[in-house]
């Protein structure tokens, strides 16, 4: 049932997320830049003794659990931006989108009574498509900002292939020689959620800027209608140094778990907070903050089983940028 034993993933990476160039061409202005969306590298090796299993008058002795999680979104392509009027600009992106990843578990069950368990599962997947973002910017008052994005990702291409081996105890009927081995490959494309952003930023003077923004997502196959929101300020100690600080949530797009069901994805509501500084010389900044989230939910880490365990995030990113002009 999972009750009783903690499970622990951990994850950590240096990554270089973010490269971006901008120039005046025309009456508006281009700009090429790279991103990675998201990047997960996860690792579990745990063993537990002596735990319950599902046969009666029989006990696990050991269970050895291998996990290696890796989850990468990269975006890369070019910008332009006009200016169609003093308050009023607008800008369009056109993304190449990619994704890769692979998901592997390794699963040995000794029993009491001398048999054994044994699981190994492997996943790989690639998608590729394209992501337009429309944004608009327009500014009412003089110290009022107002942005309004638009974005949706369209695959074009995806790749998943799973392969499974496994060999039960001899009390389910397997010899010595009996292993299942399957292999599934699927071609479906996935259809992501469209995202609206909408942001407001204030000027109370020309040192202190306080900025907030919301953004939809919405409901597609699975995955549910979705608003996650942040608020941000930016305060100037001098004219080379900026302090900045923020709150943010990241909250789930799946359903909150039922009693009864089995293979859930899920649940789980993040609250973060950021702080940075950035000191500026004539021609460049250099940036050092850090990014704390906390999250907590529900989750189902064993496959085909219908409890339900208590889930915790943490996360802790140091991030360094860097700007010339």
């Amino acid at each position: 049932t999972g009750e009783g034993e903690d499970w622990e993933l951990t994850s950590s990476q240096i990554l270089p997320n973010f490269f971006g160039v901008i120039h005046q061409l025309g009456p508006g202005k281009i700009g090429f830049s790279y991103a990675v969306l998201d990047s997960l590298m996860r690792r579990q090796e745990q063993t537990f003794y002596n735990i319950k299993s599902s046969m009666p008058g029989v006990s696990i002795d050991r269970y050895v659990l291998n996990i290696d999680d890796i989850d990468n979104v990269y975006n890369i392509g070019p910008s332009y931006g006009l200016s169609l009027s003093k308050d009023l600009s607008i800008g369009l992106t056109l993304y190449f989108h990619y994704r890769d990843g692979k998901i592997i578990r390794n699963h040995l069950v000794n029993l009491s009574n001398g048999e054994f368990e044994w699981t190994n599962y492997y996943l790989t997947w690639t998608e590729y498509g394209i992501r337009p973002i429309l944004g608009i910017m327009y500014s009412p008052l003089d110290k009022v900002s107002v942005g309004l994005t638009f974005s949706k990702t369209f695959i074009m291409h995806s790749d998943k292939k799973a392969q499974e081996t496994y060999r039960g105890p001899s009390s389910m009927g397997y010899g010595v020689n009996d292993v299942d081995f399957s292999k599934i490959e699927s071609g479906q494309k996935p259809d992501l959620p469209l995202k609206t952003t909408l942001g407001i930023a204030y000027f109370p003077s020309p040192a202190f800027l306080v900025s907030a923004d919301l953004s939809y997502y919405t409901e597609v196959e699975d995955r549910e209608v979705l608003i996650n929101g942040a608020i941000g300020a930016e305060y100037y100690l001098s004219p080379s140094f900026a302090l900045r600080a923020g709150l943010f949530t990241d909250l789930a797009n799946t359903p909150s778990l039922k009693r009864g069901y089995t293979n859930q994805p899920e649940h789980i509501d993040n609250y973060g907070m950021s702080l940075s500084g950035t000191y500026f010389t004539k021609n460049s900044s250099l940036t050092l903050g850090i990014i704390y989230t906390y999250g907590t939910g529900e989750a189902q880490v064993i496959t085909g089983s219908p409890a339900i365990q208590d889930a915790e995030i943490n996360s802790l990113t140091v991030f360094i940028g860097g700007g010339y002009s």
